[in-house]
C-alpha cells in the first residue's frame, strides 16, 4: 500500500525490486508445498532461489535507503525476510543433506553445527557493517535464541554457543550498524 501513496509516485524502489520480489514470493509459495510434501531436495533448491532473490531485493532496497532515495523504513521488511530465509536456508540445506543419506558421527555433526553458527554470526556482522543495518542481525539473534531454546537440553554446548552467538550478533551487529559513517 505504501507505494500507492501520492508521495511515493516517483519513488524508484517499487520498480527496482518488483521482479526479484515476485520471484521470491512465488518461490516461497512453492517451497511451502514442496516442504509439506517432503520433497526435500526440491525444497532446498527452491530455498536457494528465495535466498538469491531476496539478496537482490535487499541489496537494491538498502542501497536506495543509504543513497537517500527511499525512507529508512523501506528496507526493514526485506531485512526481516532475508534474515529468516538466511537461517531457514541453513536448516533446509541440513535437512536436504540428511535426506540424501549424508550421515556423520555425532561429534562431527556438532562440530559442523558450531561452524554453521559461526557462519550465521559472521554473516550478520558483515551485513551490519556493510549496509549499516541493525534489523538483519537482530533477526539472526532471534533465530539463534530459538536454537538455544530448542537445543539447550539435548546438546547444551550447542545451545549455549547459539545463545552466545545471539548476544554477539545482536549487540555487536547493532553497534557496527551505527558506527560506520
Amino acid at each position: 500500500m505504501w507505494q500507492l501513496l501520492p508521495a511515493q509516485r516517483h519513488n524508484p524502489l517499487p520498480d527496482t525490486i518488483a521482479v526479484p520480489l515476485t520471484v521470491a514470493s512465488l518461490a516461497t509459495a512453492a517451497w511451502v508445498v514442496l516442504f509439506a510434501y517432503e520433497l526435500i531436495a526440491l525444497s532446498v533448491l527452491t530455498m536457494l532461489i528465495i535466498l538469491g532473490a531476496l539478496i537482490i531485493v535487499y541489496g537494491r532496497a538498502r542501497r536506495q535507503v543509504l543513497a537517500g532515495e527511499a525512507t529508512g523504513w523501506a528496507s526493514v521488511p526485506f531485512a526481516l525476510y532475508l534474515g529468516w530465509i538466511s537461517v531457514a536456508s541453513v536448516i533446509n540445506i541440513t535437512l536436504g543433506l540428511r535426506d540424501m543419506g549424508w550421515q556423520t558421527p555425532l561429534n562431527v555433526a556438532v562440530l559442523l553445527a558450531f561452524g554453521l553458527l559461526a557462519v550465521v554470526v559472521a554473516l550478520g556482522l558483515i551485513i551490519s557493517w556493510a549496509f549499516r543495518e541493525s534489523v538483519y542481525p537482530l533477526v539472526l539473534a532471534w533465530a539463534l535464541v530459538a536454537i538455544w531454546v530448542a537445543q539447550r537440553a539435548a546438546y547444551p554446548e550447542l545451545g549455549w554457543a547459539a545463545l552466545i552467538g545471539a548476544a554477539l550478533v545482536g549487540l555487536v551487529g547493532v553497534f557496527l550498524s551505527r558506527s560506520r559513517t
